[in-house]
């Protein structure tokens, strides 16, 4: 959602609140996802005010906040969500308790082999992707609706577990998908 390393600031209290706490607990759809960045403003302006962290360590949480992302936090959010609905079919079964309804894809077949971590898009055709690790190696194809592929970039990051299955990879499980530059 954001660009900076929040990883770095108090023991990930704060990657942890904007990329998993936001999207998944607040789920106030594309229009909470576009205002975030204005409500983390007028937070951590709260918490300078307050005196929990001195004025450096404000101005470096201020300018690390995306101004005039708008359109692309809700496209990021949107081809999160199609991401998510690929290997997830019904995501309100945890709160139903549903759960034991759905059959995980690898329950007949498990994949020959399988990858994991955040990966970024190289090169997008019309239902599948390929994606290259952290560490240089490329995976592909992976297949994705052609809906999520329009909605994709080259640069894109995204944090998944993929398996292969013959030729073609497919997604098991993913997180949130970030703008070019944001991770890697």
């Amino acid at each position: 959602m954001l660009s900076n390393n929040w990883d770095a600031y108090y023991g990930g209290a704060f990657s942890n609140f904007i990329d998993w706490w936001i999207p998944r607990k607040v789920m106030g759809g594309n229009t909470l996802q576009a205002k975030a960045p204005g409500v983390l403003r007028k937070w951590i302006k709260s918490c300078y005010e307050h005196h929990y962290f001195e004025k450096e360590r404000y101005e470096d949480f201020l300018e690390a906040l995306p101004t005039g992302k708008n359109k692309e936090i809700k496209r990021l959010q949107k081809a999160g969500d199609l991401l998510y609905s690929l290997h997830t079919p019904n995501p309100g079964a945890w709160m139903t308790g549903d759960n034991d309804k759905i059959v995980p894809i690898t329950l007949k077949k498990k994949p020959e082999e399988c990858e994991e971590g955040y990966m970024k898009i190289i090169r997008l055709r019309k239902d599948s992707v390929y994606l290259e690790t952290y560490e240089g190696t490329t995976i592909g194809p992976v297949m994705l609706s052609r809906e999520l592929v329009k909605m994709l970039g080259v640069g894109d990051v995204t944090n998944v577990t993929v398996g292969r299955f013959g030729q073609k990879w497919t997604v098991l499980e993913s997180g949130n998908i970030y703008a070019e530059g944001t991770i890697f």
